[in-house]
């Protein structure tokens, strides 16, 4: 894809079919954009970490959050299973053999 899509700049010749192992019809840089939105689930998985962190430390201390607060923690983890599962899906990775 070229060195610059490390640097924010995209790929090189982004229109270009982004190939093997890549879904047909993705471009080069459709696959960089999908790649890039993998941090924004990070970012809110690592929030649900520190959700479920905070979660246990009450329940530790004797004073459990509410049924929402639980339900809210159950609902997002639900989301970013999906949002992964939907990426993955854009991608269309397959596992190629060169031989």
């Amino acid at each position: 894809m070229g060195p610059q899509a490390r640097y924010g700049a995209g790929p090189d010749d982004p229109d270009a079919p982004a190939g093997k192992p890549f879904a047909e019809g993705l471009t080069r840089a459709r696959v960089v954009e999908i790649w890039v939105s993998f941090s924004e689930l990070i970012y809110d998985m690592e929030r649900l970490d520190l959700d479920l962190s905070a979660a246990r430390a009450l329940i530790a201390a004797g004073t459990p959050p509410g049924d929402e607060a639980i339900a809210d923690i159950e609902r997002h983890m639900r989301e970013c299973h999906a949002a992964v599962r939907t990426r993955l899906g854009m991608l269309g990775l397959s596992t190629v053999s060169e031989t």
